[in-house]
């Protein structure tokens, strides 16, 4: 069974965002690591992506992807709310990126990492 346009579209919307947050050079991808709300970072790429395709307009690249414009109010949210990508999907992504890892909520509470 085929899939529909609209799960087409949100497959390849996921899969660019994605891209995004393993190789884009976006600073604010390394600025989301730091901070731990990376995974926003890429469920709002996703969103931006979708939509602006919905509406008819075409497919960004990743080079246009590395200009994404944060506002600044979602940028206040996700210092303050935003969510990190789970330990196993991250740690490989921010080697590859060589950011360097902030002890994790759990990390501190167990003292792991130099923590405590």
């Amino acid at each position: 069974m085929s899939s529909t346009p609209w799960q087409q579209l949100a497959e390849t919307s996921r899969n660019m965002a994605d891209a995004f947050i393993r190789t884009g050079k976006c600073r604010w991808i390394d600025i989301a690591f730091a901070e731990r709300w990376e995974r926003s970072l890429r469920d709002l790429v996703k969103s931006a992506i979708y939509q602006q395709v919905a509406k008819g307009g075409a497919m960004p690249t990743l080079a246009q992807l590395d200009r994404f414009p944060m506002v600044k109010e979602d940028l206040e949210y996700f210092k303050g709310h935003g969510q990190a990508l789970m330990d196993f999907e991250r740690d490989p992504i921010m080697a590859a990126r060589a950011v360097a890892r902030r002890p994790s909520r759990s990390d501190r509470m167990t003292g792991e990492n130099g923590g405590g």
